[in-house]
């Protein structure tokens, strides 16, 4: 099948469902600015036949990323896409047990503590609890040790002093833990004048690219 043909004109899209092709062109060939990603991502919905971008237009006349993120976690309410083991894998916490240490108390606060499958805005709240507004590049948890090589040349007696005496995590905490969250590295980032993963904030993206991944229909030629 001749892709420049078939995958990847917008009204096969809109007549068959969003493919790999067409994706990839648009995140990766098309001519949207930087800045403007909520349009960008208007734009592939729409391809998509998911929502129509006029119908976007008309309901939110200054369309920008949070609109379209209330749109999104309508649209899938009724979709439990991401699995338990997807949430363990994402914040490298593949240990059931610590898991649960990590996540218990929360998912118990929003009721999630029987389910083993969660919808979009479900799997958004709890990532953005493990890393709000999904700061910098990685969501994995790191060893102490690991974390020492990045930010303490190796040193970990320096590395447990910044955190506990700038308070960010208690002393019981940091003895009790193996494995340190986002929220621990990326304040170590501002400690240290150190940058390795990055200050961008990233659940705009996230959830948006999760939504698409989770509609995409592979077309056999």
């Amino acid at each position: 099948m001749d892709l420049n043909r078939y995958y990847l004109k917008p009204s096969y899209q809109r007549k068959h469902g969003l493919n790999v092709a067409f994706l990839l062109t648009c995140m990766f060939c098309g001519n949207f600015k930087k800045d403007a990603f909520d349009r960008e991502f208007a734009y592939i919905l729409h391809m998509a036949n998911i929502i129509d971008f006029n119908t976007l237009r008309s309901k939110y006349p200054n369309l920008n990323n949070d609109d379209l993120l209330r749109e999104i976690f309508f649209i899938s309410r009724n979709e439990k896409s991401f699995k338990l083991e997807d949430l363990r894998a994402i914040t490298g916490l593949n240990s059931k047990d610590t898991f649960r240490d990590r996540f218990g108390g929360y998912l118990k606060d929003l009721k999630l503590d029987k389910r083993r499958a969660f919808t979009l805005e479900e799997t958004y709240k709890l990532l953005n609890f493990w890393n709000p507004e999904f700061k910098g590049d990685s969501m994995q948890a790191f060893l102490k040790q690991e974390l020492a090589e990045m930010y303490t040349s190796g040193d970990s007696d320096i590395l447990a002093e910044l955190l506990i005496d700038n308070k960010v995590v208690s002393k019981d905490e940091y003895k009790r833990k193996d494995k340190l969250s986002p929220k621990v590295y990326n304040k170590l980032e501002e400690l240290t004048n150190t940058e390795i993963f990055g200050s961008e904030k990233g659940h705009y993206s996230f959830c948006f690219y999760m939504f698409i991944v989770s509609k995409i229909k592979l077309l056999s030629p």
